[in-house]
């Protein structure tokens, strides 16, 4: 895993949904998957035939497009037939402006599958009733930055 980083590193039950959504595809799709972690759902969609751009802050991959999800994309309008960005925006600062730049990027008729965290679950529940925090939601362990500073700020 790239140092200062976090993202899972087994291939998890929502991954593989998202990843079966798009079996069924017509053809082979160009997909954004953004932020794209340590690649496990890049590899399911290619493996289904699939050309897929990955695109992170972090260095896990080296064909891995560097890109901030707080700052414009570096990708034409309407270039993917569609994104995934599973349980990416919940780390970025300014939610609206990256689902604008996920419009921007998709073709038009294109698909944007977008995933966050569930925090109304009853584990969540029970554990902000005893903590004050949410799963995976604890402000002590927010990384503190800049907003112009490019790090991974946790939850």
């Amino acid at each position: 895993m790239a140092a200062g980083f976090t993202h899972v590193s087994n291939f998890t039950g929502y991954m593989r949904v998202v990843v079966d959504s798009f079996k069924e595809a017509s053809g082979k799709l160009k997909i954004l998957d953004m932020p794209a972690g340590a690649g496990k759902v890049r590899d399911a969609l290619a493996s289904q035939g699939h050309e897929v751009v990955c695109c992170d802050i972090n260095r896990e991959r080296p064909d891995y497009v560097f890109a901030d999800m707080d700052k414009p994309l570096p990708f034409a309008d309407g270039e993917f037939d569609a994104v995934v960005c599973l349980e990416g925006i919940e780390h970025v600062i300014h939610q609206s402006r990256l689902l604008s730049e996920l419009v921007r990027v998709v073709k038009s008729g294109g698909r944007i599958v977008l995933s966050t965290p569930n925090i109304t679950n009853f584990y969540s529940r029970l554990l902000f009733l005893f903590s004050g925090t949410f799963y995976q939601f604890n402000p002590a362990a927010t990384v503190p930055g800049t907003p112009d500073e490019i790090i991974d700020r946790g939850h």
